[in-house]
């Protein structure tokens, strides 16, 4: 938003929280989209079974591509445009090319590298639970068996 100064010029004013929500939520739609479009491209191209394997990989590549062509470009996102924001330095200047490139990495791969380290420490921790962890020390009888309900006793 924009609001007149007393010398006549127009200064930007900081965003409210909800307009930065408002702004996100319909970036999350229309990159949302994307991604639709480009999985269905990939299991047109690979098949079904290979593009759900790269479903990841097909989610990054739509957010570069989102966030590239728009904030890489130095225009607004279409959240941005409908809640009429824009993305400028604290003295109010656009965001330099190194800036606007920082923030498309970190806008599609942060999620990327945070999800892939999750899986890898979830995937620790159950490989090494048993092991490492263990289960406070509870004594199990070798019937037990974990079902959809719980644990359940197999009565041979």
């Amino acid at each position: 938003m924009e609001a007149p100064a007393r010398d006549g010029t127009l200064r930007l004013l900081p965003a409210s929280p909800p307009d930065i929500i408002r702004g996100v939520q319909k970036d999350d739609i229309y990159s949302n989209q994307l991604h639709d479009g480009c999985q269905d491209l990939a299991q047109r191209v690979l098949g079904v079974f290979p593009a759900l394997q790269y479903e990841r990989e097909v989610r990054l590549l739509a957010q570069l591509l989102y966030h590239g062509v728009t904030t890489g470009a130095g225009l607004q996102t279409l959240g941005e445009e409908y809640c009429n924001m824009m993305q400028v330095t604290r003295d109010g200047q656009l965001l330099s090319r190194q800036h606007r490139s920082t923030l498309v990495l970190l806008q599609s791969l942060g999620p990327y590298l945070a999800e892939s380290v999750f899986r890898q420490l979830d995937a620790y921790n159950v490989s090494g639970s048993n092991a490492t962890f263990g289960d406070g020390g509870a004594q199990h009888d070798s019937n037990t068996v974990l079902g959809e309900g719980g644990a359940q006793h197999d009565s041979n």
